[in-house]
C-alpha cells in the first residue's frame, strides 16, 4: 500500500494519485519478480495501457502429406429395388386353413378310396394334432 506524503491516505499500489486529496503519489518500487508494465499513454484525460508488442514466432512449415481423395460420380443409371412384400393378415390366414384343412383331409382321401381303417384313423389323430397345434400357438 502506498501512502500519501500530503494527506497520509492510504492507497493502493497501483495507483498513481491519492484517492483522498488528489495528489501524485511517488512511483511503486517494483520488485525483481513483477512483471514491467507497459507505459500508459494519456487520450482525452483518460489513461490508457499501449497495446503490448509481441515477437511473432517463427513459423516453421509443416510436413505437406499426400492426401486421399474420395469421389462418388451419380451416373444418372440405377437399378430400383422392389420393395419388399408386406403379407397381409388374409396371406396367414390362407396359410392356416390349408394347414388346417390339407392334412386331415388328405388320408380321409385315401381312406376313402382304399377303404382302409388305418387312414381313417392316421386322418383322424392328424386333424386332432392339427387343431391342438392351433389352440396352442403352433403357427404363430
Amino acid at each position: 500500500m502506498k501512502v500519501c506524503q500530503y494527506c497520509d491516505a492510504h492507497n493502493y499500489d497501483e495507483a498513481l494519485y491519492c484517492s483522498k486529496c488528489g495528489a501524485n503519489l511517488p512511483p511503486a518500487e517494483q520488485k525483481p519478480s513483477q512483471i514491467p508494465q507497459q507505459p500508459l499513454h494519456i487520450v482525452n484525460n483518460y489513461y490508457q495501457q499501449a497495446p503490448p508488442t509481441y515477437q511473432p514466432y517463427p513459423q516453421q512449415p509443416y510436413p505437406q502429406q499426400p492426401q486421399q481423395v474420395n469421389v462418388i460420380i451419380n451416373t444418372g443409371t440405377t437399378e430400383q429395388r422392389k420393395p419388399e412384400e408386406k403379407h397381409g393378415c388374409l396371406y396367414y390366414c390362407w396359410w392356416t386353413f390349408l394347414w388346417m384343412c390339407f392334412f386331415p383331409i388328405l388320408p380321409f382321401y385315401f381312406w376313402y378310396k382304399k377303404k382302409t381303417k388305418g387312414w381313417m384313423i392316421v386322418s383322424i389323430i392328424i386333424g386332432i394334432l392339427t387343431l391342438y397345434s392351433l389352440t396352442q400357438g403352433g403357427l404363430s
